[in-house]
């Protein structure tokens, strides 16, 4: 998609990140250049940058370190195994009470740790819808063990998916307050 606004625009435009994967589509009809690098900024969380005859797309700074960590594949189960662990007590009395967490109520470092999942989600799978970069229709839930299934208590994250697309589920072992994770 950079390839034809910069084409049409005759700009030289370079989206940074490691994020090539995630597919950009523009709205059907007439649109100018600047809509359609509105577009760009809207579905990557990005802001444009002015560079010389061009312009260089400046993710968020959580975006562009998910994108260019080591170890990506491993990064997704680890920041979601990491919210898991630092929920405080306060919050996985909340979860074994209401079996869901309301944002709102998150602390701040669990919010702080909700946003790098998001970012790592974000870049990671290209099936999830920018707004999880807002923490917007994201929400935490408890699932009970199945023992039938061999399924522990979980921690379930579910992140927005696409336009059209199912949201994505996310899930890792974890205990409610006072007991060990398994």
């Amino acid at each position: 998609m950079l390839g034809e606004v910069a084409a049409a625009a005759n700009l030289d435009l370079v989206g940074g990140t490691a994020m090539h994967h995630r597919v950009l589509t523009l709205p059907t009809g007439n649109h100018s250049t600047r809509e359609a690098l509105n577009v760009v900024e809207r579905r990557t969380g990005g802001r444009w940058r002015p560079l010389g005859k061009g312009c260089v797309l400046q993710p968020p700074p959580r975006v562009e370190t998910a994108a260019h960590s080591r170890g990506r594949e491993r990064q997704l189960p680890q920041a979601l195994a990491a919210f898991a662990d630092d929920l405080s007590p306060k919050s996985r009395k909340t979860l074994e009470r209401m079996g869901t967490l309301p944002l709102r109520l998150l602390t701040e470092p669990e919010q702080e740790a909700l946003i790098g999942l998001a970012a790592a989600g974000y870049v990671w799978r290209a099936d999830v819808d920018e707004r999880t970069l807002n923490l917007e229709g994201i929400s935490v839930q408890s699932l009970a063990a199945e023992p039938s299934r061999q399924l522990p208590r979980r921690l379930e994250i579910t992140l927005p998916g696409l336009p059209g697309g199912a949201p994505v589920l996310l899930t890792t072992p974890w205990a409610p307050a006072g007991v060990a994770r398994p």
